[in-house]
């Protein structure tokens, strides 16, 4: 995990090779972190593809660094 905050936009959407980009950790960390609940995961209706918002990147962000 960074100790740097994530340089994302809070309204924006992200992938998950994105998010876990922005976050310097793994997909499949991330994968696990969100099967736990600790980051909220969107689903896009249309092509059934996951994203991240940016706040929700943020806010998981805060509450593991700090």
């Amino acid at each position: 995990m960074t100790a740097i905050e994530p340089q994302v936009n809070p309204m924006g959407r992200y992938s998950i090779k994105e998010t876990a980009n922005a976050l310097c950790i793994d997909r499949n960390t991330l994968r696990k972190y969100t099967r736990l609940g600790a980051i909220k995961v969107n689903v896009r209706r249309y092509t059934n593809k996951q994203f991240y918002i940016g706040r929700d990147i943020l806010s998981f962000w805060k509450a593991t660094y700090y």
